[in-house]
């Protein structure tokens, strides 16, 4: 099984991620550059990254669509695709209609396209869950071998 069309070898990932340690001042300014370089070199529309914050709530903290909400955008405990990826042991794959799932929820301040398909997973650190990357197309997805 080798890297799937469209995403980056595995060097070129380590060699990216390095320059992206060295050049980000904060865990914040991190975040959010990896949240773009995710959608520049894979067939991604959009990334968040949201991770657990006061209140078990789910912090946005990196995002391509709407980065001036990082930080200051939550998701209440159980609301939101999120959270269903949150909960699980297993990543979340919504292949067509994610407008239509019965989890996703649209927060009514924040504009955004009508985006199709998504793909989000847990993140886990040493000590638990992190958090969750949220990906989003504005098309349907079909996943191919390697990608999930």
């Amino acid at each position: 099984m080798g890297t799937p069309a469209g995403y980056p070898e595995p060097f070129d990932l380590q060699r990216l991620l390095t320059g992206l340690m060295k050049r980000a001042r904060n865990e914040e300014q991190l975040l959010q550059e990896a949240a773009s370089c995710i959608v520049e070199r894979t067939p991604w529309d959009a990334c968040d990254l949201l991770v657990t914050g006061p209140n078990n709530a789910l912090v946005l903290i990196g995002s391509t669509h709407s980065p001036e909400y990082a930080g200051r955008f939550r998701l209440g405990p159980g609301k939101g695709t999120a959270w269903r990826a949150f909960k699980s042991d297993e990543a979340v794959v919504i292949k067509t209609d994610l407008q239509n799932d019965p989890d996703y929820a649209k927060h009514p301040g924040i504009p955004e396209p009508d985006y199709d398909s998504a793909y989000a997973i847990k993140l886990i650190g040493r000590d638990g869950p992190l958090g969750v990357f949220f990906l989003r197309n504005l098309g349907s997805w079909e996943p191919v071998e390697g990608e999930l």
